[in-house]
C-alpha cells in the first residue's frame, strides 16, 4: 500500500509540472507574435510525431 502512495505522489507532481508548462508555453511565445508562435508550436508537434512514427 505504501508504494502506491509514492507512485501517486510522483504522478501528481509530474502532472502538475507538465500542466504548468503547457499553460506557460503560450505566454512565453506571445512576445514573438501569433503567426510565429503558432508555426513554432505546430512544427514541434510535427517533429514529435515524426520521431514517434520513425522510432516505434
Amino acid at each position: 500500500m505504501k508504494s502506491y502512495k509514492f507512485i501517486g505522489c510522483v504522478l501528481l507532481y509530474a502532472g502538475t509540472a507538465l500542466g504548468g508548462g503547457m499553460l506557460a508555453l503560450p505566454l512565453a511565445t506571445a512576445a514573438v507574435g501569433y503567426p510565429y508562435s503558432t508555426f513554432f508550436i505546430f512544427s514541434l508537434l510535427g517533429h514529435h510525431d515524426l520521431h514517434s512514427i520513425t522510432y516505434s
